[in-house]
């Protein structure tokens, strides 16, 4: 028994002594590798921030209209960037790769500004962005216009655009978290605010959006979709990581400013360190800030294809068609406005009894069937007011609505003055498009079910495109479209856009809110800009709801303060908060 005790002892420890030369053998290939490459070192987390793919090359669908310019030039942006991703920025702050706590995600916190006043030329003019009316700022973007040429901020913003592009990482999967059924506005809502919070989260992107049949894109009407068989808004839309398609307004830039190789490299390493340390201080930047990035990632997720804009650059009309716009555009003298009017469905379908004046922020929701419309007038006195403070500026208006023959006639005969003082630009869709009686089915009111809802889509994308080049907005901020808009113009001209909300709902306001009574909860800029009922999980009231609106943001913003604490022991909500309603 002794002996087979003592062999037995004797292999215990030799398999111990075996073990453990094994575990050093495991530690040293371990050290060794951890020497000799990337892992966990400042070079990997370089190729993280940058892209995986920053090497390979793009192969767009489809070629973008050169209308005149040279291809190199078009692209020049793009092609620089993609060339000195690697070779620049290795001095920036990027030891670790960051991500959000994944706590505070399950509620869709990214962290912004606890203020939603934006600070405009050095602070010389604010806006309140739960408020109605911004349109006293006009003053300080037409300084700032006079200051640096705008065409030379719009340049700057395309090259953020395509830094934000460059650096992020992208996800295998397609993008496709919405209905089929919903309308143009809803659904690029919803794409905005993932592609920014998903960034905002870990710096990645989807590729594209998925490709599936929509009831608010007629695919089939394309050859080009029908050829690559893409369907339904991946029809219409770019991958995401594209060159992005442009107007006129980017080929102005482009020309002018466009030939600076150094320029493009000292605004891409001084974009790769902003964007870097927005991620890691998003709570601590300023609502300007959050605003214009917001915006960036909207046009990100609305890169028209060229099939769509050739048909846009064939169908939009000037009037009147004279020299008179181009004369001042030369002087750099123009202010461009967009005009949203919405009629239709939004009231019911009614041509008459429309509001003599504009809805005050603390009127009702407007939830389905109690939305209202506004007589021409009410437009007009904020175009009025647009052209006492543009200081002399021509103003060109795109107009935007699904009652255009009435509008422009009734602008020419009540408001006659103001019809030849400016220059009117709209998109001519054929008027049976938005003859609905004879389109909804059944004894739907709403637009989503009408048996045209393909060519209203793409009349949809096309306007929204148009209200683009507004430097002002003047419109409907209640409408999930007219929002969308704005956030592109905001993008486009790469600065903020003066605003008059016709309908009582602000820019951080839905529809279906009251929003004077649900301004104090509105804590944060994340909150104005990415909140959606249709989106969380709180519980609505539904006798309330129909009656009074949604109230459900205050659930989220008890959420929001709460995970703020946990963060910060010191953090105290911002003082117009108030927990009840």
């Amino acid at each position: 028994v002794n002996q087979c005790y003592l062999i037995f002892t004797m292999s215990a420890m030799t398999a111990r002594i075996a073990i453990f030369l094994a575990l050093l053998v495991v530690i040293d290939i371990f050290y060794f590798h951890l020497q000799h490459s990337n892992i966990f070192t400042t070079e990997t987390i370089e190729k993280d921030l940058v892209g995986h793919d920053s090497d390979q090359s793009r192969q767009p669908s489809e070629e973008m209209d050169s209308a005149g310019l040279e291809d190199d030039a078009k692209h020049g942006i793009v092609d620089e960037i993609k060339n000195d991703a690697k070779e620049e920025g290795k001095e920036e702050d990027k030891d670790e790769d960051f991500v959000i706590d994944e706590t505070g995600w399950a509620q869709g916190f990214v962290g912004s500004s606890e203020s939603t006043l934006i600070s405009i030329d050095d602070g010389r003019c604010q806006c309140e962005l739960l408020s109605i009316d911004c349109l006293n700022t006009i003053e300080c973007v037409v300084v700032m216009k006079d200051k640096s040429p705008q065409s030379h901020v719009i340049y700057q913003g395309m090259v953020k655009r395509e830094t934000i592009k460059e650096m992020a990482n992208y996800l295998e999967e397609d993008f496709s978290s919405f209905s089929s059924w919903y309308p143009i506005g809803k659904s690029f809502q919803v794409i905005s605010k993932a592609l920014f919070r998903e960034w905002m989260k870990r710096n990645k992107l989807w590729k594209a959006l998925g490709n599936r049949h929509e009831e608010p894109i007629d695919d089939k009407t394309f050859d080009f979709c029908v050829t690559n068989s893409l369907q339904g808004r991946r029809c219409v839309i770019k991958e995401f990581k594209e060159p992005e398609e442009i107007g006129e307004i980017e080929e102005i830039a482009i020309k002018r400013h466009g030939n600076s190789t150094e320029e493009i490299k000292a605004l891409k390493t001084q974009y790769k360190s902003d964007l870097l340390k927005f991620r890691k201080n998003g709570f601590g930047t300023s609502p300007y800030e959050y605003l214009l990035l917001f915006s960036h990632f909207s046009r990100i997720g609305f890169n028209l294809r060229s099939h769509i804009l050739d048909v846009y650059r064939q169908r939009v009309k000037t009037i009147p068609t004279s020299s008179l716009e181009e004369e001042n555009f030369k002087k750099d003298n123009i202010l461009r406005v967009a005009l949203h009017v919405r009629r239709g469905d939004s009231c019911g379908h009614s041509l008459n009894g429309y509001e003599k004046e504009h809805s005050p922020l603390d009127s009702v929701a407007q939830v389905s069937g109690i939305r209202m419309c506004y007589e021409t007038s009410v437009y007009m006195d904020a175009l009025s007011r647009i052209q006492s403070l543009a200081k002399g500026r021509h103003l060109v208006v795109y107009v935007a609505t699904d009652h255009l023959l009435d509008l422009m006639s009734e602008i020419e005969k009540d408001h006659s003055k103001l019809y030849r003082q400016c220059t009117w630009k709209y998109v001519h869709h054929s008027r049976d498009i938005f003859n609905y009686s004879h389109t909804l089915r059944g004894d739907s009111q709403f637009i989503e079910f009408s048996e045209n809802h393909g060519v209203l889509g793409e009349t949809a994308l096309m306007d929204i495109w148009h209200l683009s080049h507004g430097e002002v907005f003047v419109g409907h901020l209640g409408s999930r479209f007219g929002k969308l808009s704005w956030w592109q113009a905001i993008a486009r001209h790469n600065t903020f856009v003066p605003f008059f909300t016709v309908d009582g709902h602000s820019v951080c306001c839905d529809i279906d809110e009251a929003c004077e009574r649900v301004a104090p909860a509105i804590t944060s800029m994340e909150n104005c800009l990415t909140f959606s009922r249709d989106e969380t999980e709180y519980k609505t009231n539904a006798t309330e709801y129909w009656q009074k609106g949604s109230f459900v943001r205050y659930q989220l913003a008890a959420d929001e303060i709460e995970y703020r604490k946990n963060l910060d022991p010191s953090y105290q909500p911002p003082k117009s908060y108030n927990s009840t309603y």
